[in-house]
Order: C-alpha cells, then sequence, then structure tokens
C-alpha cells in the first residue's frame, strides 16, 4: 500500500507525479546540453529545447484528445483544461519532439540525427523518473514495469554506444543508429506492454507498430546497406545448399 504523499496547496495539487515530471524535465534538458554543448552555441540548443518540449505537451495532448473524443468533443476549451496530469499519451509527445527537433536542427543546418541520438539518454530519464512518479502517485504496479524497462534501456545503451560502428549488419557507422535502433526496441516493447495491459484503445497500439515499421526503415537508411543486394544474398542463402547425390553403387 503507497502512502499518500500528495499536497494541497490552496487549489493546487501536489503530487510525486508533478515533482517527477519536473525533475525529469530538468535532468533530461541538462543532458542533452552536455551531449551537443560541443558541436552546438549555447542559445541554439536551449531553442531546440524549448521548441521540443513545448512540441512534445501539444502533441501529446493533442494526441490524448483525437483517441477520447467521445469525452472531449470539439471544444478548444477542453483541449487546455489540464484535470489530470496523465491525460496525455507518451507516442504523441515523442511525435512532436522529434518534429521540433527536425525543424529546428535544419534551420541551424546542424546533423538532425546527431541530435536526434543525442536524445536517447533524456528519454531513458524521463522514463524512469515519470515511472517513480506514476508509481508514488496511483501505485499501479505496471509502473514498475516502466521503470525496468528504463533501467534496461541504459544498461543497452552503454553496450551499443561505442561500439555500433563495429556491427557488421550496420556497414555505415553513421549517426542514427542509437535513436533508430532504441525507437525500434521501444516501440515493440510499449506495443508489447499495451497487449499485455489489455488496453482498449487500438489505434494507440497501431500508432506503436507504425513507430516501430519507422524506425526500422530509418534505421535500415542510415545503414547505407543495398536492398537488391540484400534481397539477392536472402535468396542465394535460400539455394545455396542442395540434397545430397544418391551414391552409386
Amino acid at each position: 500500500m503507497i502512502p499518500n504523499l500528495s499536497l494541497n496547496l490552496g487549489s493546487i495539487r501536489i503530487t510525486p507525479l508533478l515533482w517527477s515530471l519536473i525533475i525529469a524535465t530538468i535532468l533530461a534538458s541538462f543532458s542533452f546540453w552536455r551531449q551537443l554543448k560541443e558541436d552546438y552555441k549555447e542559445e541554439v540548443i536551449f531553442k531546440i529545447t524549448l521548441f521540443a518540449l513545448v512540441s512534445g505537451l501539444f502533441f501529446s495532448r493533442l494526441l490524448f484528445v483525437l483517441l477520447n473524443l467521445g469525452e472531449f468533443g470539439l471544444s478548444f476549451r477542453n483541449f487546455f483544461t489540464l484535470n489530470y496530469l496523465n491525460n496525455f499519451y507518451f507516442a504523441g509527445g515523442l511525435v512532436g519532439v522529434v518534429l521540433a527537433i527536425r525543424w529546428q536542427v535544419k534551420r541551424n543546418k546542424g546533423n538532425v540525427w546527431e541530435v536526434l541520438d543525442a536524445l536517447v539518454i533524456s528519454f531513458l530519464c524521463c522514463l524512469i523518473l515519470v515511472s517513480v512518479g506514476f508509481f508514488l502517485t496511483r501505485g499501479n504496479r505496471w509502473d514498475l514495469v516502466y521503470l525496468g524497462v528504463g533501467v534496461a534501456g541504459f544498461i543497452l545503451y552503454s553496450l551499443s554506444q561505442k561500439n555500433y560502428r563495429s556491427f557488421s549488419w550496420y556497414k555505415s557507422g553513421k549517426t542514427g543508429f542509437l535513436f533508430t535502433f532504441f525507437g525500434l526496441i521501444y516501440s515493440l516493447v510499449f506495443l508489447g506492454l499495451a497487449f499485455l495491459k489489455n488496453d482498449a484503445l487500438y489505434l494507440y497500439r497501431f500508432l506503436w507498430l507504425f513507430l516501430a515499421l519507422a524506425s526500422v526503415g530509418a534505421l535500415y537508411y542510415r545503414s547505407e546497406r543495398d536492398l537488391k543486394e540484400d534481397f539477392n544474398n536472402l535468396f542465394k542463402g535460400r539455394t545455396r545448399f542442395h540434397p545430397p547425390a544418391s551414391e552409386s553403387r
């Protein structure tokens, strides 16, 4: 049984989830800045971070409203009425962050894939801290599963960050591997968890499936593999083995 750790300050209710969101935003922003400070000016990193946060919140809320139109309707006022901090969908926020980063980095003529790779650690920080906040707020054991997934992500990151350029199947060794690889892994993980939780929002499952497929395409694109060559090698592998000829008597 989780004790009630929420505080009421007048009409404002301060929950562990709110604190975790604040801390996650600070740590994620610091991590993002730390990884980019050698290649980008501080004001550029600040703009990218600010636009990413605003866009992430907007698209996260937008997806929630679109998938719950029966409750919200088409009221513009309802869109900005935040009764609960969990009235957001993480997948929408992720899409919003990526779109904002792409827009801002292109404007500053930077390397989009390099910046997206720097986003992975920020994502893992947010996943862990927000999972803790949700668990302390509502005591749902599923939130501990997401916490474990986040911790496992840090282990996987440490194993792949310095070694992915030596992967034989990732021929180019270019930046973009971390973002596309983790995008694929976590899209599949969240899709699987949605099925295990028996989430009734089937459209939300399809969104995770779409993001997984998009990650596969982006990962293959960044690897600079030749599709025709890979297909030829696949079919050659299937026809390489022949049944042994019968022995002559």
